[in-house]
C-alpha cells in the first residue's frame, strides 16, 4: 500500500486568494491526475466506506470491480483521537493493483535552453468530469510545445453554480530549440479552450 496525507495551504500559486487551504477536492483531483499519469483510464469514483474516512467527504477508485485506492478527509473520530486540529486529507494507493493497469512509457528529455511561457486556463464544468479528464484534452489540443499541465486549484461554492465546479489549470509552452512569442502559443491556447468547452459543456471562469 501506498499511504500519504495532505493538509495546511494549497500551492502558493493561486488565482483565487479567497481559498488557502486544500480541501475533499483538490485531494481527489490529485488522484485522479496521479491516475491519469499512470495511464489508467475508465476508473469508476465513487461514495467511499472506509473506517479512517469522512463518510461524506471520501471517494473510492476502482476498475474492473478491483479497489484503486481511497481518498478522503480524515474521520472526525480519528482526528480527535491524535488531536489534530486542522482537517487532513489522507489517501491510500493499492501499488499492487495500480501496477496491473498501469501504461508506463518511458523516455529521455535533454534539460531546457530556452524560456518557458505560462497560461493559466480557469474553467467551470459540470461536477461529474475529472479532472483528469480535462488533464488529457489540454494535452491532446495544446500542441507539440506544452511541455507540462499542473492542476493548482478546484473551487466549489457560492461563486459557482450548484452540480458544477471550478478547475484552475497552469499550462507551461516551451522549445528546445528557440524562444517561443504570445503570437506561437495564441492558437494552440484557444483551440484547447474551444475544445474543451464543447466536449465538456465548459466555461472560462473571468
Amino acid at each position: 500500500m501506498l499511504c500519504g496525507a495532505m493538509v495546511g495551504k494549497r500551492n502558493e500559486i493561486a488565482w483565487n486568494q479567497g481559498r488557502d487551504h486544500i480541501d475533499f477536492y483538490d485531494a481527489k483531483g490529485v488522484i485522479e491526475l496521479l491516475l491519469g499519469r499512470l495511464g489508467i483510464a475508465d476508473f469508476k469514483v465513487a461514495v467511499a466506506n472506509h473506517y479512517a474516512l469522512h463518510p461524506g467527504k471520501s471517494a473510492s477508485f476502482s476498475l474492473n470491480e478491483e479497489i484503486l485506492g481511497y481518498v478522503g478527509e480524515l474521520h472526525p473520530h480519528v482526528a480527535n483521537a491524535f488531536d489534530l486540529n486542522r482537517k487532513v486529507y489522507i489517501f491510500e494507493l493499492n501499488v499492487e493493483v495500480l501496477a496491473r493497469y498501469a501504461v508506463l512509457i518511458g523516455k529521455y528529455t535533454a534539460l531546457p535552453k530556452y524560456p518557458a511561457i505560462s497560461r493559466d486556463l480557469a474553467l467551470v464544468l459540470p461536477e461529474a468530469v475529472t479532472a483528469s479528464q480535462v488533464d488529457e484534452a489540454i494535452r491532446m489540443n495544446a500542441g507539440e510545445l506544452l511541455s507540462e499541465v499542473r492542476l493548482f486549484d478546484v473551487y466549489t461554492g457560492e461563486q459557482v453554480p450548484q452540480g458544477f465546479k471550478s478547475l484552475a489549470f497552469s499550462l507551461t509552452f516551451q522549445s528546445s530549440d528557440r524562444t517561443l512569442t504570445d503570437s506561437e502559443i495564441d492558437g494552440h491556447y484557444k483551440n484547447t479552450v474551444v475544445y474543451i468547452e464543447e466536449t465538456f459543456g465548459a466555461k472560462l471562469r473571468s
